[in-house]
């Protein structure tokens, strides 16, 4: 595992029992074949009433996964990977925190953001995987095209180490892209996951 189980539970807390969620040190690119064997691995636990051009699809690598009657998001790093389905639209990011640059979240995040995450976190890295999550989970649904037009807020209630909840703000262009998230941020990655509202 690679967050704490306190962290884990919280997530797990957070989704509830409409998605599934898997991490494995198998989904990280360090293999070379893990983008395959995640999407074999959502085809053989969701796929029994796909069509076979449902199933060729979603294993074609060259295109985006996409599901019948499901929605889904993969996130991977050297080290580990994680997919997470479900039956809204939905994002996931995993990422090395050593990876995150300060220098880039400059530039896709307002200074009112960083600074609050910064006072939260400790750092603002936990803004990136927020952002990133929340785009894809927007994607396709929303006329949101960059990183820097989703605004986060957090609701400042938890350990920073064992999850917290985010969500867009109110803005003009946040209005109609109601979304709701969870962070983790711990010394070696970042996550987060963004759910788009019913």
């Amino acid at each position: 595992m690679i967050f704490s189980k306190t962290a884990h539970d919280n997530l797990i807390n957070f989704l509830g029992n409409d998605f599934i969620i898997r991490f494995s040190a198998d989904y990280g690119s360090h293999s070379s074949d893990h983008r395959h064997l995640i999407r074999q691995t959502i085809a053989t636990e969701f796929g029994d009433n796909w069509s076979a051009l449902e199933r060729q699809n979603f294993l074609d690598l060259q295109q985006i996964p996409k599901m019948p009657k499901l929605f889904v998001s993969i996130s991977h790093t050297h080290d580990h990977g994680v997919w997470i389905v479900g039956p809204r639209p939905v994002g996931i990011d995993l990422e090395q925190t050593s990876r995150i640059s300060e220098k880039i979240i400059a530039r896709v995040c307002s200074a009112q953001e960083i600074s609050n995450t910064t006072k939260f976190f400790g750092s603002s890295r936990a803004l990136w995987t927020a952002k990133e999550s929340a785009f894809k989970a927007l994607s396709g649904t929303s006329q949101i095209r960059v990183l820097s037009e989703i605004e986060i807020l957090w609701d400042k209630k938890g350990e920073v180490s064992q999850g917290e909840r985010f969500y867009l703000s109110e803005s003009e262009t946040n209005k109609k892209n109601s979304c709701n998230g969870f962070a983790i941020l711990s010394d070696s990655y970042g996550f987060s996951v963004a759910i788009l509202n019913s």
